[in-house]
């Protein structure tokens, strides 16, 4: 097991003025109000997307590109054992030279699942790889290649567990023009894994996969790229009631949502949300929500109705408690990140919240409830805004930049 030998990344860094950010906010009133956002990256370069999950511990985890070489990036976790009051040392799960990111994360009880697109040096292609703990986080299994295939892209992955069934979901690239979404499965715990079963099986690029798993069945959510008209871009949705083994036929949605699915799963109610696109500045948010499992969904519903540009998405659910967050970017202003919650099992929401409320660009956010607590956690990555050349910073901006600056940690 890799434990104390991973390398560990300094938090006495604080972020350099100007420079993004790993964010983290809570909410324990199921998102109607969160906590003061605060930093959980420790600088030294470049961050990516974060991931969060809790299951009485809080896992973090984000991409950082090296500042002090080309094409290298490491996958970035850490860990909070008091409900996110505070954050532990930064480790470097990826210690290998070349790119690693971007990730995905997935806890069902004791055991946390990691999963990234790895690039190795002079490797044609790029492969996913996982790590498991079967103790929080305290300490990880070597990293393996899941998808073998050296000769294609493999990308974007997600994962989801529920018990000793882990699914990863993934985009591989079939030929210049076309890529279709591949399912892998474990039903070990992530000690061993099947082979790749195609859901998408289409002509069409079949891109950002998104997987969840309840009561033994897979479901998996996908773009569906029409022709070169992205007016014709769908969701599509397929799955499994054989824990991954097999696939149905993917079914193309309604017209509604674009692109960028997010999606939770709680019994029988799927919840799937994602962007419309064909007009940036009015792309609002859309719920397709199913009570059979995924047999039939609803007719897809505009959950938003601002101006502005609706992007990533993210959902999660537990019981009655559905809460979608994504990035909203106002016309001729930077964006920020949004959250709606439910409390009936995704019928109605309310809201939104402006959780970060910054003068800089807020991204790429994710949302985790807590299986344990019932707490909500939530980070992305923030973009500090930048002063006119020749010109002072606004007081404001700058007590934000101070603030941002600070490292949460034990």
């Amino acid at each position: 097991m890799l434990g104390s030998g991973l390398p560990v990344v300094s938090v006495g860094m604080a972020q350099a003025v100007g420079e993004a950010a790993v964010v983290y906010a809570r909410s324990t009133d199921g998102g109607a109000t969160f906590s003061a956002p605060v930093p959980v990256s420790t600088g030294g370069g470049e961050v990516g997307a974060a991931r969060v999950a809790a299951a009485g511990a809080v896992h973090t985890l984000w991409t950082l590109e090296a500042s002090s070489a080309e094409d290298e990036s490491d996958v970035i976790y850490r860990r909070s054992d008091d409900a996110g009051a505070s954050f532990g040392a930064a480790r470097n799960l990826s210690p290998n030279p070349g790119e690693s990111g971007p990730s995905a994360l997935a806890v069902d009880g004791g055991g946390l699942h990691i999963a990234w697109e790895d690039g190795s040096p002079g490797a044609p292609a790029a492969e996913v790889v996982t790590v498991r703990s079967a103790d929080a986080g305290q300490t990880f299994s070597e990293p393996a290649n899941v998808t073998g295939t050296a000769e294609q892209h493999d990308t974007d992955p997600d994962l989801a567990a529920e018990g000793p069934l882990v699914a990863v979901a993934y985009a591989i690239e079939i030929d210049p023009v076309n890529e279709d979404v591949m399912v892998q499965r474990s039903g070990d715990g992530g000690q061993t894994w099947g082979g790749p079963v195609n859901v998408s099986h289409d002509s069409q690029p079949s891109a950002e996969p998104a997987v969840a798993v309840s009561g033994g069945t897979v479901h998996v959510a996908f773009e569906n790229k029409g022709s070169e008209d992205e007016t014709d871009d769908r969701l599509a949705y397929a799955r499994s009631a054989d824990g991954g083994a097999t696939f149905g036929d993917a079914a193309v949605l309604s017209e509604g949502a674009e692109g960028q699915p997010a999606l939770a799963v709680n019994g029988a109610v799927v919840h799937l949300f994602g962007c419309s696109g064909s007009d940036p500045a009015h792309s609002e948010l859309h719920l397709y929500r199913s009570e059979d499992g995924g047999a039939t969904f609803a007719a897809p519903a505009a959950v938003t109705d601002t101006p502005g540009e609706c992007d990533g998405p993210t959902v999660a659910a537990h019981g009655d408690l559905v809460v979608v967050a994504w990035e909203e970017a106002a016309p001729g202003a930077g964006s920020d990140v949004h959250v709606l919650s439910s409390r009936d099992g995704g019928r109605t929401f309310t809201g939104p919240v402006n959780v970060s409320q910054s003068p800089g660009d807020s991204e790429e956010p994710f949302i985790a409830v807590d299986s344990v607590t019932g707490g909500l956690h939530l980070v992305w990555s923030e973009e500090p805004p930048e002063p006119d050349e020749g010109q002072a910073q606004p007081a404001a901006e700058q007590a934000w930049l101070e603030r941002r600056t600070s490292v949460n940690a034990r």
